[in-house]
């Protein structure tokens, strides 16, 4: 009984040992929500940039959106005013080039 004992725990722990293992958050979808800070025009691309405010770490989100068609700096900036940035992305934010974005949304 007592072999028979250490033989299961022997291949319980090679068996927990040896299998692969993958974080569980690399793909795991995450979401920012941040109060939108300001806004911006790119005259090159023809797009707004909504700047949010620093999250607790002190970084912050820049997103690209189009315009409506004849939309003004000014209009745009209205419509967002006081609105939030919602980000839904898998990776680290903490590196730029590690997350993939999934979608972003003004709400």
């Amino acid at each position: 009984m007592k072999k028979m004992f250490i033989a299961v725990i022997m291949v319980l722990l090679l068996v927990s040992f040896n299998s692969p293992s993958v974080k569980a958050n690399d793909n795991q979808v995450s979401i920012s929500v941040l109060k939108i800070d300001r806004v911006s025009y790119s005259e090159n691309g023809n797009n707004f940039y909504v700047y949010s405010v620093n999250d607790t770490d002190g970084g912050f989100w820049v997103m690209e959106f189009a315009p409506l068609k004849g939309e003004t700096l000014k209009q745009f900036e209205k419509r967002v005013k006081g609105r939030y940035l919602i980000v839904k992305y898998i990776g680290e934010p903490q590196y730029d080039d590690g997350i993939d974005i999934i979608g972003q949304y003004i709400w």
